[in-house]
């Protein structure tokens, strides 16, 4: 989709950190439920839980 970014996983070098994400509209971020310490992160910097994924591989 136009205008829109997913980031998965996340790491940011100090060094590039506070840059913003190239000027996106919306970002699209996948976490893992299990990890309260990232997602209480995350939640402080504005990001709202929308809805729970699953993937699955097909043989």
């Amino acid at each position: 989709m136009g205008g829109m970014v997913r980031i998965d996983p996340v790491y940011t070098p100090s060094r590039l950190r506070g840059r913003g994400y190239a000027g996106a509209q919306e970002v699209v971020l996948f976490t893992d439920p299990a990890n309260p310490t990232s997602n209480a992160l995350y939640q402080r910097l504005g990001y709202h839980r929308i809805a729970d994924f699953a993937g699955y591989r097909l043989r």
